[in-house]
């Protein structure tokens, strides 16, 4: 979650001058209007150059993030040890997401270093990417000085390793305490990532929801995803297939 504001300190006989709503404001107690209560916290696991997850990541890119997720979602992403057979695989990835979740974080709400790493994930270049994307120089400078730092970045890809090394699907997605269901069994649709995160930020009291929440067709995906879908079945057979014989040689 983004870090909070520094604090204000308003000597005790101010606070009378202050109306009602401004000083419950002040206290936390109400939201204002157009504010974000706090971040929605998604967790998402990969698997480098999985199709299912170049189809999940490009859904959030386009139909999520460009569209504003980001302003109410506090999103950390994991990727597994290795990458799928046959799929040409820039060992910068792993680097970029590591360092990305650990200086970046959720403090760009473009998610512009995510951005990156789902544009690299079929098989492209990370440092391609970050042009195709237009991931600003101020943006992308913070994460390519921690890569740069070999033993930094040598043990953030451990420990992202060692975080995700229980996950056995890939992508797998959670949102809040919501695990979302098996994405490569149901055509890898990203609507119901985005409907959790929409409905926890407005139970939150989130009060001004972004574009990516109002897109009707998410409520309507949703629908028909739930009784899966014949073609997310035949690619997840081919990923885990392809994962299972990564392991098994390794």
């Amino acid at each position: 979650a983004r870090p909070p504001p520094d604090s204000v300190t308003v000597p005790f006989g101010r606070m009378a001058s202050l109306d009602h709503v401004a000083c419950a404001a002040l206290l936390g107690l109400v939201v204002l209007p157009g504010t974000v209560a706090s971040l929605v916290p998604v967790l998402l696991i990969e698997w480098q150059g999985c199709p299912d997850c170049t189809k999940y990541g490009e859904g959030l890119v386009e139909q999520g993030l460009k569209k504003g997720l980001g302003t109410i979602l506090g999103m950390k992403v994991h990727f597994s040890e290795g990458s799928h057979p046959g799929i040409t695989s820039d060992p910068e990835l792993h680097p970029w997401v590591a360092c990305g979740n650990n200086v970046t974080g959720t403090s760009d709400p473009s998610y512009y270093w995510y951005q990156v790493a789902a544009c690299a994930n079929p098989g492209k270049k990370v440092a391609s990417c970050i042009a195709e994307v237009g991931m600003p120089e101020d943006k992308s400078k913070p994460v390519n000085a921690c890569m740069a730092d070999g033993p930094l970045s040598a043990q953030l890809v451990a420990t992202m390793h060692q975080e995700a090394s229980t996950y056995k699907f890939f992508p797998w997605a959670s949102v809040g305490a919501e695990v979302i269901p098996e994405p490569d069994l149901h055509g890898d649709n990203i609507a119901p990532l985005i409907s959790a995160v929409c409905k926890q930020a407005a139970d939150a009291g989130t009060s001004k929801l972004p574009e990516a929440c109002h897109a009707e067709r998410f409520s309507a995906q949703h629908e028909r995803q739930q009784g899966g879908s014949g073609s997310g079945k035949l690619l997840l057979s081919s990923s885990r297939a392809g994962m299972q014989r990564s392991r098994a040689s390794a």
